[in-house]
Parts: C-alpha cells; sequence; structure tokens
C-alpha cells in the first residue's frame, strides 16, 4: 500500500473520541492488518496462510521471526500487549482495572521514565502515539522488504518465479 494512502486510511479508521477501548479495538485491528501484509510477502501461496488459520498472538510471533526484532523491541511488546488486552477486551464486557492495563501495554514506550497517565485525555493521546509509531514501523518494514524483494534478481522473486513455473508445468 502506498504511504500516502495508508496515511489517510489510518486517519481515517483511528477513533475520533476519547473512548479508550475503542482504541485499543481499531488500533489493534489496524496492526493486525499489517502484520498480516508483512507475513504475506514472503508467501508464495497465501491460500496456505489463510487455511491455517493462526490466531493474532501467533501471526505476530511469526512476523517477528520473519522480519526480526532488532531495533524495534518496543513497538513488537507493545504489539504483543495490545493484542492480550484486545483478547481481553473481546471475551469480558467489563475489563477490571481497565485503565491501569492500558498503561501497561503502553509501558514499552514510556520506559525508563514510565508514569500513569493523569488524565483520560493523556491516556487517549499516549496510546495514539504508539499506535501511530507502530503502524509507522510496520509500514516502514513492508515498503523496505517491497523495494527489495520485488526488485528482478531478488532471491524471493527468484523463488516465485521458480515456484509458478513448477504450478505451469503441473496444469
Amino acid at each position: 500500500m502506498e504511504i500516502v494512502e495508508f496515511r489517510k486510511r489510518t486517519r481515517r479508521l483511528l477513533p475520533k473520541s476519547q473512548e479508550l477501548d475503542l482504541w485499543v479495538l481499531k488500533g489493534q485491528i489496524l496492526i493486525e492488518e499489517q502484520v498480516n501484509r508483512l507475513i504475506e510477502q514472503g508467501m508464495c501461496e497465501k491460500k496456505f496462510l489463510k487455511e491455517a488459520r493462526l490466531t493474532s498472538h501467533q501471526k505476530i510471533m511469526l512476523a517477528q521471526a520473519m522480519m526480526g526484532k532488532s531495533g524495534v523491541e518496543r513497538e513488537w511488546d507493545f504489539i504483543q500487549n495490545l493484542n492480550a488486552l484486545r483478547n481481553k477486551l473481546a471475551h469480558k464486557a467489563e475489563v477490571k482495572d481497565f485503565t491501569a492495563l492500558v498503561d501497561e501495554a503502553m509501558k514499552p514506550f514510556m520506559s525508563p521514565r514510565f508514569t500513569k497517565s493523569k488524565s483520560k485525555r493523556e491516556r487517549v493521546e499516549r496510546l495514539e502515539f504508539c499506535i501511530s509509531i507502530t503502524l509507522g514501523m510496520l509500514s516502514g518494514i513492508e515498503e523496505t522488504h517491497n523495494r527489495i524483494f520485488s526488485k528482478p534478481g531478488s532471491l524471493l522473486a527468484w523463488n516465485t518465479a521458480l515456484y509458478q513455473d513448477e504450478l505451469a508445468k503441473e496444469s
């Protein structure tokens, strides 16, 4: 996805309200979409990935294994934390100590001088910051991999072409 198009879509889909639960849900969905795109980049046959029916957690771990965590540890830690928080929301109508859990999820970005948010507005602004930085990191990785691996002569392009040739022979 083009970076300008990606930014417009992200701005349009992120909440305009101060509702933390909506920020957690929408943010995690946008991040999961981006994680899915990263994983799919390395696949010759995407249908098998869909058939595997991986959980969000498994996809996050797979993406980390494929892309590496070096230099972007806090973003991957935040992704895992946000996913765990989203799972709690998905299974309970009310999550005990939800605001404290949101602060805890953001901790990778706020360390070592982490302090709990003083207001709902501050908490939402911090969460928006964490989501935006994480989406930017994932988008940057996707763009970099697109440039490297889609070039003629790249290993992925070569493997994909080889695989497509084999499929054509079988048909």
